[in-house]
């Protein structure tokens, strides 16, 4: 059974993802996060000078890819570009002919 990932907004605007296995890190790496292991401990991080939209379109996708792959995900939800709202009527009014 694979092991399940996290993927988080720390304060300091970093997107971290943790957890996982071999196939998790490869599919994490592909999306675009960078393997670090220093005294936070080893997970997954994306480049801070990335704009904020970009990071969460990179880790829906992510996610994607990990759910995909049968991993349970815990996305936050300020990172995923799904949840975002979307007006009720994205055309606008819409006018009726008769």
């Amino acid at each position: 059974m694979p092991v399940a990932v996290t993927i988080t907004a720390e304060p300091s605007g970093i997107v971290v993802a943790r957890g996982g296995d071999g196939l998790a890190h490869f599919l994490l790496n592909h999306a675009g996060f960078a393997f670090t292991n220093d005294w936070h401990g080893p997970r997954h991080r994306l480049p801070t000078s990335m704009d904020r939209g970009k990071q969460a379109a990179i880790a829906t996708h992510a996610a994607d890819m990990l759910r995909t792959a049968r991993y349970s995900v815990d996305l936050a939800p300020a990172l995923d570009t799904t949840r975002m709202a979307t007006p009720a009527n994205p055309l606008g009014r819409v006018r009726k002919i008769v």
